[in-house]
């Protein structure tokens, strides 16, 4: 929601002071960064998600993300496969609820989730995955690219690594 609010004050006194073109406005992040660019793409416009800002244009005309997560459910235990538990983080940090408790939260921060009914691009996208990353598994990563794309007519780009992983970490 916060971000959204973001998006509805450059497109009025934020535009305006940075001199702004509204109708323009790329999404970009890196690692939980991807992951709020991401959900802004895909929750485009969702009133429901705009609470006392409903008017508000929250649409985007490009999302372009570096290894953000996409998969906060673990849908096919890619987390788990990496060390990473996801789950916890989430409640921990995030929701502060168990998984058991609020699917439904967990869902709605889930990119994943959001393009199961997509049968269109909702903008032009980039995503960026590095095969070795050690905090967003590279085949979920996979997994949501093959599924965001499979009714759009866009091409797909696998670089390889030969580089040592870049990030790590344990949670």
């Amino acid at each position: 929601i916060d971000c959204k609010r973001a998006l509805a004050w450059m497109r009025g006194p934020g535009g305006e002071l940075y001199n702004m073109d509204p109708n323009t406005i790329v999404v970009t992040g890196d690692s939980a960064g991807g992951h709020l660019a991401q959900l802004l793409a895909l929750t485009m416009d969702r009133k429901d998600l705009q609470p006392g800002f409903e008017q508000a244009d929250t649409s985007v005309q490009g999302c372009c993300e570096f290894f953000g997560p996409q998969d906060m459910m673990d849908t096919n235990g890619h987390f788990n496969e990496i060390g990473v538990d996801i789950n916890g983080l989430l409640e921990f940090f995030l929701i502060q609820k168990p998984k058991g408790e609020a699917r439904e939260l967990y869902e709605l921060v889930s990119p994943f989730e959001h393009i199961k009914s997509i049968t269109e691009s909702p903008c032009p996208w980039m995503g960026m995955q590095g095969n070795r990353d050690g905090l967003a598994p590279v085949e979920s990563s996979r997994k949501f690219y093959e599924e965001f794309f499979k009714n759009i007519n866009c091409e797909q780009i696998w670089i390889e690594s030969k580089n040592k992983k870049t990030r790590k970490g344990k949670f």
